[in-house]
């Protein structure tokens, strides 16, 4: 144990001693222009008198529109050569002019300098310090900048600023690679589900990423590194005003205010005009006064008062997701602007906490989308769900008066074969063999009502589960149950048979549809004026699917109606008639339960609906 306590106290000593025995030193001083403007020559011939203030490392901050001068002091005390870097940590700094001990101009660097003049490839600026061995000299660099101006600054080695520059090049490329992932997977849930909210949340992530490219120095280094007044950290002001539109306009539909507080949604869309009126006023007028640059605030501030009024008072939990999401960004707004006033230290992670805020921002908006779809599938099941229902209700009424009708005449001839009975039996008539061949005759019709029974109970079966039959079998159920409609109103039943394999179906569902398209066609023929009417049901089958037709000759669909018949509550009958969704919920269960498809077409003779499974 003591081993390894003095290994580690002679290895703190080393470090220590290697702090303080560093042989170079680098000091630096300044001097603000005010009332006079100084060359080169000038600041050179009286800088004892100039430079009498030190530039310290942090708290190094200037008003907008400042000119100042730099003194930078280099000694190296050491017998070999020293590699050192001054790097200044605000990325948002217009021009420095780098002049040598003698006068001459090395370079110019910052966002009013096209960005191949930095002596290294990174946004932020940085001149080198390097010294030879014994040697002391000085650079002068002149500053200048339209802006509030934070000169906080590290002096380090340059191995050590590469390798900074190395682990920055990392987080961007985590940091845009995230913002990617998350971009293509929300538009890849676009192309699939179509919904506006996602459309305009791409776009909004798509101007973000574009701000934040700009705002690291990236559209700077990589598209317009010979372009003057292309900051690397200056934002074009009019992809802020693009981004709080798109914004506002993502709450307006994630959270649909439309159609739940008018009086908002109203509110928001002043907001986007206001917004967008600045926008154009900035591209084609230039004008950045202080109404442009406040009003971000009261819309920041409403657009979060939404957002909780939502997640608390309408108790909406999608709200929270944008609620947290905008809070996490405001934080990172007014980390920023407080970083940029200097009332806070800025730092490696200070400098990049903007980034962090719209990472997090970006996440929980996703995860919000990918809630409301979950959200929007659940109430489309349940809407569904009702409609079957519905559907189902309305069939089992149609049905319960076909077997009303059907046990019309059955009834009927019980009551006159009892009736036969007891006149018999009364004029002393009846003998075992009149008596068994009314008794047969009683069940014979008995379990002919049994068997409507039975198949209408095994219509209204919530049974899911696939059984083994024939496409006929589940014809003939179908047929079973309204075929005395069909009699009644001298429709004629042609069935063609050209497949009777078994197949896997759900058998009640798929005689739900069938009848649906029977009493279709039948309601249709009531109302035409076909001296002949039938009704054609063929079952074929194909290389690669199984076919139900269902064909009248009741004249067809109109054109105009023939797009619109598996709509929901879409109707040519009378009120009374029909409710519109018998088809709709047809074509739901064959895409759903056969993952098939339901067609309507017109034929020379009439209309014909084809199913494929």
């Amino acid at each position: 144990m003591l081993k390894y306590v003095s290994m580690m106290w002679l290895l703190s000593l080393t470090l220590l001693a290697t702090l303080v025995c560093d042989p170079s030193e680098v000091t630096i001083s300044y001097f603000v222009e005010t009332n006079q403007t100084y060359s080169i020559d000038e600041v050179r011939q009286q800088e004892k008198q100039l430079f009498v203030h030190t530039l310290k490392c942090s708290n190094s901050r200037f008003p907008k529109n400042i000119s100042l001068w730099m003194k930078v002091d280099i000694e190296n005390r050491s017998s070999h050569p020293v590699k050192k870097v001054l790097k200044f940590l605000d990325i948002r700094l217009d021009r420095m002019d780098v002049y040598e001990s003698n006068g001459s101009l090395l370079y110019s660097v910052g966002d009013m300098v096209p960005f191949n003049n930095r002596p290294y490839a990174d946004a932020q600026i940085a001149i080198d310090l390097s010294a030879d061995a014994d040697q002391k000299k000085s650079l002068y660099i002149k500053f200048t900048n339209a802006h509030k101006s934070d000169l906080t600054y590290e002096v380090t080695t340059k191995k050590a600023y590469l390798d900074d520059v190395v682990f920055k090049k990392i987080v961007h490329a985590f940091f845009f690679g995230a913002l990617m992932i998350m971009f293509i997977y929300n538009l890849i849930l676009y192309l699939f589900i179509r919904e506006r909210t996602f459309l305009v949340y791409i776009i909004y992530h798509v101007v973000l990423m574009v701000v934040m490219l700009y705002y690291n120095g990236i559209m700077s280094q990589y598209l317009f590194p010979n372009d003057y007044n292309v900051g690397a950290g200056n934002v074009p002001k009019f992809l802020i005003y693009l981004s709080i539109i798109l914004a506002i306009e993502f709450l307006r539909s994630f959270l649909s205010t439309s159609k739940h507080t008018k009086k908002i949604d109203k509110m928001l869309m002043a907001f986007i005009i206001i917004t967008f009126i600045l926008m154009l006023n900035d591209i084609f007028i230039g004008f950045t006064g202080l109404f442009a640059n406040n009003i971000m605030t009261p819309i920041s501030l409403f657009l979060l008062f939404v957002s909780f009024y939502y997640t608390f008072v309408l108790k909406q939990r999608l709200a929270l997701f944008y609620l947290f999401g905008w809070i996490t960004m405001l934080v990172a707004i007014v980390l920023t602007s407080l970083l940029a006033a200097g009332l806070i230290v800025r730092n490696e992670f200070t400098a990049n906490i903007f980034q962090v805020g719209i990472i997090v921002e970006i996440t929980l908006l996703s995860m919000g989308l990918a809630y409301r779809y979950k959200v929007s599938q659940m109430q489309l099941a349940e809407k569904t769900r009702i409609l079957h229902a519905q559907s189902k209700l309305a069939s089992m009424g149609e049905m319960l008066s076909h077997i009303a009708h059907q046990w019309r005449q059955p009834l009927s001839e019980i009551n006159s074969v009892a009736m036969k009975i007891e006149t018999d039996f009364r004029l002393k008539t009846l003998n075992e063999a009149s008596l068994d061949k009314n008794l047969e005759q009683i069940e014979t019709l008995t379990e002919y009502m049994s068997k409507t029974i039975h198949d209408f109970n095994s219509y209204l079966s919530t049974d899911k589960a696939k059984i083994e039959t024939t496409l006929e079998t589940i014809v003939d159920k179908a047929l079973d149950l309204v075929v005395n409609s069909f009699i009644e109103n001298e429709i004629s039943i042609k069935k063609v048979i050209e497949c009777e394999e078994k197949v896997y179906v759900i058998e009640g569902e798929l005689i739900q549809v069938v009848l649906v398209l029977l009493n279709n066609a039948r309601d249709a023929l009531k109302q035409s004026d076909q001296s002949e009417k039938w009704i054609k049901i063929k079952i074929a089958k194909t290389k690669s699917s199984y076919v139900i037709e269902v064909e009248d000759n009741a004249g067809g669909i109109r054109e105009e109606h023939l797009k619109k018949v598996f709509e929901p509550y879409f109707t040519t009958k009378f009120e009374s008639q029909g409710t519109g969704i018998g088809l709709y919920m047809s074509k739901m269960i064959v895409e759903e339960s056969l993952d098939g498809t339901l067609v309507a077409s017109n034929t020379l003779k009439g209309a014909k609906f084809t199913i494929k499974f």
